[in-house]
């Protein structure tokens, strides 16, 4: 089966949620000796109610990609992937590289990134380009390295926007506490309880992102610190 022809099944079925990662054979009629090609489709756009197709998600294709170097390492496999986003209004690239280093190229995963110019002739770049690893250094600050957090009862654009954020700024989002998870942020109403174990995270108000965004540097806890919620 073709990926188009895959992709209009998945689509007919309503298979094809955001994070999702359809992975399809694209070498049956010419495969390489010992090898055999994959095709890897990330959900990481929706359409609203208008039919208008959103901008790619950051969260979404975070997971995807998690979900990616979890196949990749178990089959040994590289990974070819173009320039995501390119000539995409508004879309972040350096947050996108930053994935890709992350969840790719960090472990040890041979990571290409194809490049085609306007002028038609098409060149290949292992791992990162060069020209991004040169003349731009560190664009995006690190101020969510080593944090994970988890929102309640946040509103979905806001959730949205802020997960971008975080996840551009090289910390992670997850839908539920773990044990990795350092924060959940909630709107700052006291009282309310949450549905899960908190793992040990610190609970703050949502406040506390925001000021810390603001700041350019994380910030303190003591004052966003939320109490009775567990």
């Amino acid at each position: 089966m073709q990926p188009e022809t895959y992709y209009k099944k998945a689509s007919k079925m309503r298979d094809l949620s955001l994070s999702d990662v359809h992975v399809i054979p694209v070498d049956d009629i010419m495969s390489r000796d010992q090898g055999r090609d994959m095709l890897a489709l990330i959900v990481a756009q929706s359409r609203d109610s208008s039919g208008s197709l959103s901008g790619i998600k950051l969260p979404s294709l975070n997971i995807g990609l998690q979900r990616i170097s979890s196949l990749a390492l178990r089959l040994n496999a590289s990974v070819h992937l173009p320039r995501i986003g390119h000539s995409t209004p508004h879309f972040n690239w350096y947050g996108t590289e930053r994935l890709i280093r992350k969840h790719l190229s960090s472990k040890g995963i041979p990571t290409f990134i194809y490049y085609f110019p306007r002028h038609g002739h098409h060149k290949t770049i292992p791992r990162v380009s060069p020209e991004l690893r040169i003349k731009v250094v560190d664009p995006l600050p690190d101020t969510f390295t080593n944090i994970s957090v988890c929102f309640y009862g946040i509103d979905e654009s806001t959730k949205l926007s802020l997960s971008r954020c975080i996840i551009a700024y090289n910390g992670d989002v997850e839908e539920a506490p773990t044990d990795k998870t350092t924060h959940i942020i909630v709107p700052g109403l006291e009282g309310n309880k949450l549905p899960w174990n908190t793992h040990k995270a610190t609970v703050v108000s949502l406040k506390w992102l925001e000021d810390s965004l603001h700041e350019g540097h994380l910030l303190q806890t003591e004052k966003y610190l939320i109490h009775h919620l567990v």
